[in-house]
């Protein structure tokens, strides 16, 4: 008995190692990442993270949200597998799935500016852009629909 229960808890621990891969190499990466603001600057609007220490009149606290739209779409169909079983009368189901649009980040700085500018502000201080995840749920087909928060200090320069 106590032979058996040896091999058992051998068999146990030889069975759960694991082999551990070994890296071969590490590619070098180079990553740059940017907002252009030069079509903002060019007419003259201002954009910055920084706050304005010139004179200005306030016109207000902004915060603008985008995301894009979806569409729950048949993508296929396929013959039920569970077609023939006395219960189930369709012969075939269709596979759906969620087609989600995108919307790049300088789309939605360009609808902010848009924004700004109806505002009559000539400027956009303490800029803050953040990447949002708004998750559908409670719905039988969840999705999450990734967009831009953007928000910061509209004023008019002086």
């Amino acid at each position: 008995m106590k032979r058996l229960l040896f091999s058992l808890v051998v068999l146990a621990i030889l069975s759960s190692c694991t082999t551990v891969k070994e890296l071969q190499n590490i590619y070098e990466t180079k990553n740059f990442f940017a907002i252009d603001f030069t079509k903002y600057t060019e007419a003259g609007f201002l954009i910055t993270p920084e706050k304005y220490i010139g004179d200005y009149e306030s016109v207000g606290i902004v915060r603008y949200e985008v995301y894009p739209g979806a569409i729950y779409k048949v993508v296929s169909t396929q013959l039920n597998p569970a077609y023939g079983n006395t219960k189930v009368e369709q012969k075939y189901i269709q596979v759906k799935k969620w087609e989600i649009k995108t919307i790049s980040m300088q789309d939605a700085i360009e609808g902010l500016y848009k924004s700004c500018k109806e505002m009559k502000a000539d400027a956009l201080v303490n800029f803050d852009i953040k990447y949002d995840v708004v998750p559908y749920v409670g719905i039988s087909n969840p999705v999450q629909i990734n967009g831009y928060v953007i928000s910061g200090f509209a004023i008019k320069r002086k």
